[in-house]
């Protein structure tokens, strides 16, 4: 009796880790300590965002992250520099 061999995909499946990645931004980190942040969206948008992280094959948190720091940092230069003030104002610095 000759044993069948696993396929590719069966391997994939076996070996892959299954979740969302533990490690947060920095080493050390775990996305679990984050706080949360809960946010209503309208169907249309949760869908562009949802395609927008399968595209980028990043997750939920990291493309809302990477987003932010685009949008700030496109923002003008007085507009920017109110928006880090307020941050590090509320960061408690």
């Amino acid at each position: 009796m000759s044993k069948r061999r696993p396929s590719d995909r069966e391997t994939h499946l076996r070996s892959s880790s299954r979740g969302r990645p533990r490690e947060g931004l920095r080493p050390g980190e775990r996305v679990r300590d984050y706080p949360t942040v809960t946010v209503r969206l309208p169907d249309d948008v949760r869908v562009l965002l949802r395609a927008l992280c399968l595209q980028m094959d990043m997750p939920l948190w990291q493309t809302i992250r990477h987003l932010t720091v685009c949008f700030v940092r496109d923002l003008p230069g007085v507009e920017r520099r109110a928006v880090m003030r307020r941050a590090r104002i509320a960061n408690g610095n």
